[in-house]
């Protein structure tokens, strides 16, 4: 079974007003083996991701 785990700093509880999409500190596991570690992501308002 795998999960998602978010922890959130409380500087980063309020994003700036055009970013649309915020992540901070994610951590994935599949099992034992942790494939993403400490991530952060932000997507501004408009912006297009590919």
């Amino acid at each position: 079974m795998s999960g998602v785990s978010v922890t959130k700093d409380a500087e980063d509880a309020a994003p700036a007003a055009n970013d649309l999409v915020v992540l901070s500190n994610v951590n994935k596991h599949f099992g034992a083996l942790h494939v993403l570690q400490d991530i952060d992501l932000t997507i501004a308002r408009g912006e297009v991701v590919v």
